[in-house]
């Protein structure tokens, strides 16, 4: 076997084991892999990495600078070995030839891939991450596998839960499907569309156009220490070479090959004839052609590392500072009953260890990751959510469930940094918002019937019923105790609108020790309605 199909064979199996545990990942309903296995799926994702370094420092924060350290030995070794879009493009590019003889050849380099790089950098600088959201290739992959693939997970599970039952075994419990939003959902269909599109035409043009990562990768790669080469005087120019190539990098005309676009799949060197085409040191190799802008663009990469999000934990209130809430809508209880009020929220909820909605937005890339991490399926993906600071950022929903208070999964899966690891004990005390009670809406003030789900749900005793002069008991919020969980609003049973809802915390703050035994007051020898 020849040194270059057994690279390719690593590189096919290292991609390939990327990509399938991030898969595994968004699909595991059942625990199986450990947060650590995650982890060491996307410790090595180039942009997560990078913003997780510049706004949470720390091991978990030092992939991307072995990714640019291996850039700079062996060119964009990131693209074909560890990006798992990159080895979803090669999928198709491998069906489509399959499917019919699709010959690619040399392209002349563009210039669009360094204005999106400075289009990225000037939103960055503004502190917008939305650019990066859409077009960052680990996030992409990640968020398609949640949407699509969690969806066939749930639906065999469910299938062989209804099978066991009816062959009398009872131990698959069945799942409760779900899919993102519509408006999330056409997004990421929409855009899976169009990279299915481009690999299938035109190989791997989104890594050398649209992709940031590529494009950054590319500025590094030029002065890699090994990389691809044509041997002028062995090539015969026969152009086997540049037909087979993804990345359209071969300029057989010239003999040369564009470092900065080739992606090292190194499919070139098992298809020439006279194996003119090489791996080596640039010493060894003709220059490539000299893009007239190479200074500038450098300044400009400079200029994207600078411009990253650089709020460190500990700016973003590690201490947990005093909480920033909205404006209450609770009506006093002194004053006359008044028609239900609907709930509107200035604010949306951001998961625990996500420190509140300035560090949230300012470093998730929208993979979803801790959405399909979260057992109690209150994460759920947003197309723009946090007053508009969030692109594709999840935000918590108290709908269907509420945030278990037993569970930091969410905490320990974010390759970002968006959300930090958060120890159990921890978590239990992070304030994500505070519970507040609207008396016009609860059924024991309009219709007088005993209720205390709120109460009875609340795991830190910060709702209690208290009667007043005999009348009928109703929740009490102590907010200083509340974490926002939602335990509350999920159960309160009023309609059209909750009487409990949470209120979200703009800045998570730390809540006082739980009260127990003290969910219940002035109800003593009286049964409960649940």
């Amino acid at each position: 076997m020849k040194p270059s199909r057994l690279f390719i064979g690593l590189r096919i199996l290292a991609s390939t084991a990327v990509s399938l545990l991030i898969i595994l990942a968004t699909a595991d309903l059942w625990g199986f892999l450990a947060p650590g296995i995650v982890r060491v799926a996307t410790w090595l994702q180039f942009l997560p990495s990078l913003v997780r370094a510049l706004t949470a420092f720390g091991l978990l924060a030092a992939g991307f600078i072995l990714v640019l350290a291996l850039t700079l030995l062996f060119g964009r070794v990131y693209c074909s070995f560890l990006c798992p879009l990159g080895a979803f493009m090669d999928g198709v590019i491998a069906i489509r030839r399959r499917i019919s003889k699709v010959k690619l050849q040399y392209v002349k380099p563009g210039v669009v891939r360094y204005f999106i790089l400075a289009g990225i950098a000037v939103s960055l600088f503004f502190g917008s991450m939305h650019l990066i959201n859409i077009l960052d290739p680990y996030s992409i992959f990640a968020r398609s596998a949640q949407a699509l693939v969690r969806p066939l997970a749930i639906g065999l599970n469910n299938l062989l839960a209804q099978a066991g039952e009816l062959a009398g075994y009872y131990g698959i419990a069945p799942y409760p499907f779900s899919l993102p939003p519509l408006p999330v959902l056409g997004v990421i269909l929409a855009w899976l569309a169009l990279v299915v599109w481009l690999a299938a035409a035109r190989g791997r043009l989104y890594c050398n156009t649209l992709c940031p990562v590529g494009a950054f990768l590319g500025l590094a790669s030029r002065f890699s220490v090994f990389r691809m080469s044509m041997d002028a005087e062995k090539c015969i120019q026969c152009g086997a070479c540049s037909k087979k190539c993804k990345a359209s990098c071969m300029d057989v005309e010239n003999k040369t090959v564009d470092a900065s676009r080739c992606v090292m799949c190194l499919d070139c060197l098992t298809v020439c004839p006279v194996d003119a085409v090489e791996f080596t040191a640039p010493s060894a190799a003709k220059e490539v052609e000299t893009d007239p802008g190479r200074r500038s663009l450098l300044f400009m990469g400079a200029f994207l590392l600078t411009g990253l999000p650089s709020r460190s934990a500990a700016e973003t209130g590690n201490g947990y500072p005093e909480t920033i809430i909205e404006e209450s809508l609770a009506a006093s209880p002194t004053e006359p009953l008044a028609p239900p009020l609907s709930i509107k929220r200035k604010a949306s909820l951001v998961p625990p260890g996500g420190m509140g909605r300035d560090h949230f937005t300012s470093a998730c890339t929208g993979c979803h990751l801790c959405a399909a991490a979260c057992p109690s399926h209150v994460i759920r993906p947003e197309l723009v959510a946090h007053q508009g600071k969030g692109l594709l950022a999840p935000s918590l929903s108290y709908e269907k469930g509420f945030c278990n208070y037993n569970c930091n999964a969410c905490t320990m899966v974010c390759p970002s940094g968006a959300i930090l690891a958060v120890g159990l004990e921890e978590k239990k005390r992070v304030q994500m918002g505070r519970a507040q009670f609207i008396k016009q809406n609860c059924v024991v003030a309009t219709k007088g019937t005993e209720c205390v789900a709120c109460a009875e749900h609340c795991p830190t005793g910060a709702v209690k019923i208290v009667r007043e002069q005999g009348g009928p008991g109703l929740p009490k919020v102590d907010e200083d105790v509340c974490v926002g969980c939602g335990a509350c609003e999920f159960a309160c049973p009023a309609k059209p609108y909750k009487a409990i809802y949470v209120k979200a915390s703009l800045i998570h703050g730390k809540a006082l020790p739980p009260k127990k035994g003290e969910s219940v007051q002035n109800l003593v020898g009286e049964d409960f309605p649940f």
